[in-house]
């Protein structure tokens, strides 16, 4: 296929935008970033004013659980990107690909994924200066230390029935988060086990 035409659109596009200014601040880190709503804003009357649509494409979700040296727990969301500009008067049409990361304590990482990749796509294809280095680190970074995973070690010494901890691991059948109890019964005597909120699935013993 033909894209002399789609490749004209997006160039001149590129020669009308030159920088887009931070307009938001993430307090926890305390730096500048530009959003994607100023980003959307720039370049959207462009993509109208030239007859060029862009369409993503979202796929293949994954999510890791973390605790951070803080002992906070969060996710990192991964999602795969398929992009396409298309030309509306030609039907001319260029793709590519990326991905999405999301850092999320609660339910939003998916949608950071989502709008990460996005505003990485559009300011990359433009080469939009925006004076955010994903490369430049913060000193009070809280990224991960160390995915939660099961436990796999010998068996822990029996504790005192009656014991209870506050700890938790992922279930090796769903990865749903389990909750870890001490002071359980197991053929007479006090164990250390793995619970999962799906109660079909079996308990992880110590």
């Amino acid at each position: 296929m033909e894209t002399k035409k789609i490749l004209q659109k997006l160039h001149a596009i590129m020669g009308e935008i030159d920088r887009i200014a931070k307009d938001k601040k993430n307090e926890f880190h305390n730096y500048q970033y530009a959003s994607e709503q100023a980003i959307k804003e720039a370049l959207h009357p462009l993509l109208v004013k030239h007859g060029v649509i862009f369409q993503p494409e979202f796929s293949n979700l994954r999510r890791e659980i973390y605790v951070t040296k803080n002992g906070i727990r969060g996710s990192v969301t991964d999602i795969d990107v398929e992009y396409t500009f298309h030309d509306v008067d030609t039907g001319e049409f260029i793709k590519g690909k990326s991905v999405g990361t999301g850092d999320d304590s609660a339910d939003k990482g998916t949608y950071k994924a989502i709008t990460g990749a996005i505003k990485y796509i559009l300011t990359s294809t433009f080469l939009i200066p925006t004076g955010d280095d994903p490369e430049d680190t913060d000193a009070n970074d809280t990224a991960p230390v160390a995915p939660v995973r099961p436990s796999t070690s010998k068996a822990l010494p029996p504790m005192p029935a009656g014991m209870q901890m506050k700890e938790e691991t992922l279930c090796q059948a769903c990865g749903a988060i389990m909750t870890f109890k001490e002071g359980l019964t197991k053929a007479g005597k006090p164990y250390r086990a793995y619970f999962c909120a799906d109660k079909t699935h079996p308990p992880l013993w110590m």
